[in-house]
């Protein structure tokens, strides 16, 4: 029998300043002591506004970081953002006229805003709302997500992973596992994480074919585990009780 983890939720404590608000489908990491939210929607497809919130963990109060530098210039919602170091990286997401966001750093030391990457450029990743990113000491990942059907025309959603190599600033698609296992689904909203060198993909929602022909936009839920090692250039599934396993070895 498995063990079972025990802990208790605590209801966190604001003790004024000014923050975000009820929202969702905004990004948020944390650096040090501080957690940064950015992006959402409170009306479904409405974004909201284009601020950095920050909220000390010490205080337990919330502030609007500076927006010094080379600032997004769109309101997003499905948007995602992550922390390596003292540095956050945003991706993607748009607004409700459908204009879609780029891709910038944001340096918590100096509160400074960079822009890093044009998407939906070729030979770049595709812009997209509602994916998942997870980051390491070295790279940026980027997974999934719902796509703009831009200069690529990819259909509805995406499948693999983009990663960013922050040392010099280029980008690598890692290997498509749907060509060796056509019924793995295109999804968005899925669960992604880092953890001891493999990368985690945990479920998501699809889009489903209709035997009539048509394109079923309801959200399926995804029954697939995915591993990522970091050595091999293939992809392994296997069963593992009611989940399925992908494993991709990546060369160091």
């Amino acid at each position: 029998m498995a063990p079972t983890l025990q802990g208790e939720w605590i209801k966190v404590q604001q003790k004024g300043g000014e923050g975000p608000g009820a929202r969702s489908s905004h990004g948020i990491a944390v650096v040090g002591d501080k957690l940064y939210s950015f992006g959402g929607e409170r009306t479904p497809n409405i974004s909201i506004d284009k601020h950095l919130y920050v909220f000390d963990f010490n205080t337990h109060t919330w502030s609007i970081a500076p927006a010094n530098g080379q600032a997004p210039n769109v309101k997003a919602l499905g948007t995602r953002m992550v922390a390596v170091g003292t540095k956050l990286y945003l991706f993607g997401g748009r607004d409700e006229k459908k204009q879609f966001d780029d891709f910038y750093s944001y340096d918590t030391v100096t509160k400074e805003w960079k822009f890093l990457t044009k998407l939906d450029e070729e030979g770049g990743p595709e812009a997209r709302t509602y994916h998942s990113m997870a980051s390491d000491e070295n790279h940026v990942y980027v997974f999934g997500g719902v796509s703009k059907g831009g200069v690529m025309k990819t259909p509805f959603r995406f499948r693999t992973i983009e990663a960013y190599n922050i040392a010099d600033g280029k980008w690598a698609q890692l290997p498509d596992p749907g060509e060796q296992y056509p019924t793995f689904e295109r999804r968005g909203g899925a669960g992604f994480i880092v953890v001891q060198g493999k990368i985690w993909v945990v479920y998501g929602f699809a889009t489903s074919p209709d035997p009539n022909g048509k394109t079923i936009m309801s959200l399926i839920l995804c029954t697939t585990l995915i591993l990522l090692l970091k050595s091999g250039p293939k992809w392994r599934l296997k069963e593992r009780n009611l989940l399925q396993e992908a494993c991709l070895r990546m060369r160091q």
